[in-house]
Order: structure tokens, then sequence, then C-alpha cells
């Protein structure tokens, strides 16, 4: 769908003019890329085809997630080595890395965090930033699970999207449900309340969010590759990393998944609303 054979992590945004962006990461598959993993953009039409766009829209960075200010500027959320930074641009194209904490640390979670990122913030009518990501502990969750690390949400809340002060955990994975992996949290403003989607090893959920808490997680999307078989407990190339965008009455879920010749895709899936 993205004229690029290793892009990751996608977040499409809308533009005023009627296009969609998507902002995506490079593969730290492709080959040569070392420790360079800069984020790049796309440009559609009608949110099904995407060209890449020339230049770099932030020089190393993974996980974007972008926003419209109230303002007219865009911010852009994502990770690095450093944990969760923000930059921000007037046109979409040309972003400045805004210097100073994102996050402000409290202990009140009581985890042994060795890394956060994948960052998705919305803003309530109130006018509060909701900031959820992930936290990502050294350990693994028991010897049957694919990766060595656990991945559970927490969430933060700030007055002005630069700040954020910790609230506590969002969404425990460490049960039988995610078996220890949750990951690519995206905020998503649907039929006027939010609902949060993300993946595990079974595929994407989503859950609902009432403004203190998030409610039980339902999987909605296995993937075009899911196999039905109930012995397979951790499909080998789970959709990613979701984004959703509504276009008409049609919902479009974006995800990246891992081909068997290591290459990373971006595809999409629909629903009709």
């Amino acid at each position: 769908m993205v004229g690029d054979n290793y892009a990751a992590d996608p977040d499409v945004v809308k533009l005023d003019n009627g296009q969609y962006r998507m902002y995506y990461g490079q593969s730290p598959e492709k080959p040569d890329s070392g420790n360079n993993h800069p984020i790049l953009s796309a440009i559609s039409t009608n949110g099904k085809t995407f060209s890449p766009e020339p230049g770099v829209r932030v020089a190393n960075g993974v996980f974007p997630d972008v926003i419209h200010l109230q303002n007219g500027q865009w911010r852009m959320y994502y990770q690095t080595e450093q944990g969760i930074v923000s930059a921000s641009s007037s046109d979409g194209l040309t972003w400045r890395k805004i210097l100073g904490p994102v996050l402000i640390s409290q202990t009140q979670t009581g985890l042994s965090l060795y890394q956060v990122g994948a960052p998705t913030i919305m803003q309530q009518k109130d006018g509060m930033f909701v900031m959820v990501y992930a936290g990502y502990i050294n350990k693994k969750y028991n010897s049957q699970v694919p990766n060595q690390d656990t991945h559970l949400f927490l969430w933060a809340t700030s007055k002005d999207s630069l700040v954020f002060t910790i609230k506590g955990i969002a969404i425990d994975s460490r049960n039988n449900t995610y078996q220890g992996w949750l990951d690519g949290p995206e905020w998503v403003s649907w039929n006027g309340s939010w609902r949060l989607f993300y993946w595990g090893y079974a595929g994407i959920f989503y859950t609902k969010f009432n403004g203190s808490g998030f409610g039980t997680g339902q999987l909605v999307y296995k993937g075009q590759n899911a196999s039905n078989n109930p012995m397979i407990k951790f499909q080998p190339h789970p959709p990613g990393d979701p984004t959703l965008m509504q276009i008409g009455k049609t919902w479009y879920l974006y995800y990246d998944t891992t081909l068997n010749n290591g290459k990373d895709v971006i595809y999409y899936a629909t629903q009709q609303n």
C-alpha cells in the first residue's frame, strides 16, 4: 500500500485539503540501516494508495503519533533511545524537536521499566491531553512466549500537551489474555467516544475509555494470514501497530506486518460503519 518495502509503525492524519498523510518509520530490517531509523511520510488522495514524499520528517525515531492542535500547529510524539519526545511543525513536513521532558516520572506504578515508547495522544473536550504509551520490562513473561520482554500500557495527562504526569497502568498484559505483550496503542474518536486500538499476540484489539479508566479488550482483527488452528497460540506474523481513519462511511485499519522474506510492509483492512 505504501511504495516502501521496509515501512512500519504507521500513523495517518487527514489534511485540510482533503488528502491523507501517513507518517511511518523505516524498519530496522532494511539492509544497511544501522542505527539510522528515520521517520518518513507518504501522501494519498483516497486513503488506499500512498506515495512516499521526498525528504525525512525526523532524522531518528520510531512510533510517530501526530495530532493537529487547536492553534493550527502539528505536534508529533515519537520514541527515541531517550524515551518519548515531541516535535512541532506548521506544515506537517518540516519538524522542529521540542526540548524538555515529555513524561514526569513517578513511582506509583511499582514497575521497573528500562524504556517507554510507542505513544498515542488525544485531547478531551475539557482540553486535557491523554497519552497512552508502552512500558518495557526486561523480563520474559513465561517460557512459552516468543518475546524476551514484557510490554504493558501506562497512561498520563497534560494540560499543555508538553509535560505529562503519569496516572498509572492503563492495560496490564500480565495475564492469560495478552501473555505479557501489548504494543502500538492508537487513540481513535469513534462515534463520539474514545477507543484505544492496539495489538498483541492474537491480533488487533480495542478497548473503550470512560475518562478515568479502560474497559475489557475486544479482539477485532487477526490479520489476512491468520490460522484458525486452535493449537497455534502465537501467530507467526500478526498485524501490528494499528492506526485508523474514517473515509466516508468506511473505516480503514492500517497496520504493519512482517513477511516471510523479512520485509516490513503496511496493509489496510476496511469496515463499513
